[in-house]
């Protein structure tokens, strides 16, 4: 049977504590658990350039690829928010205070894409910086139009050894708990 992709869950996040070099890997946090996961993009954009020479294709270069991620949840928390973007949250009171000096911090994000045998296929996206996301806010109706929060990163490669995604294909839910315990592959 064929591995289509049906769905996807379980998205986690792990800011760097240590960032990488040449030399060494980055150093994470323990990958955090973010309930609500409805949507996940991964856009490449990459020039493909050919040069003509004899009036034919003569040799042809991809371009260093942007590599965007949108993601969709039902509802972002704030001191995920927080997390994310750099941002100041009081545990205490709730509250969560924006500044125009925030610094959002490189991340990790892991999720896993619901395989239609009934596999998942566990990804890895190394390194990103997630912008503030737009905040839409809408009247209830008869008709209840539910507001899901997207944010959007950029992704960046690793510079020890140009890696940005990793993904591995899991045959069941309980092979994927060791996935999510760590960014870096053992």
């Amino acid at each position: 049977m064929a591995k289509i992709k049906v769905g996807v869950k379980s998205f986690y996040f792990a800011r760097q504590t240590t960032e990488d070099t040449s030399s060494s890997a980055p150093v994470y946090e323990t990958p955090q658990a973010v309930e609500g996961l409805r949507t996940v993009n991964v856009e490449v954009e990459q020039s493909q350039n050919v040069l003509y020479a004899d009036d034919k294709a003569f040799a042809s270069e991809n371009g260093t690829p942007e590599i965007k991620i949108s993601l969709e949840l039902a509802q972002m928390p704030l001191d995920v928010q927080a997390k994310l973007l750099g941002s100041t949250y009081d545990t205490t009171n709730k509250v969560l205070v924006d500044k125009s000096t925030d610094s959002p911090p490189y991340v990790a994000v892991l999720f896993s894409g619901t395989m239609s045998d009934g596999s998942n296929l566990g990804v890895k996206i190394y390194k990103l910086k997630f912008g503030i996301p737009s905040d839409e806010y809408q009247t209830k109706e008869q008709d209840v139009e539910w507001q899901p929060q997207t944010i959007e990163g950029k992704v960046v490669v690793l510079q020890n050894n140009n890696e940005w995604r990793y993904r591995q294909v899991f045959e069941s839910n309980e092979s994927m708990t060791s996935f999510f315990a760590s960014v870096l592959p053992s």
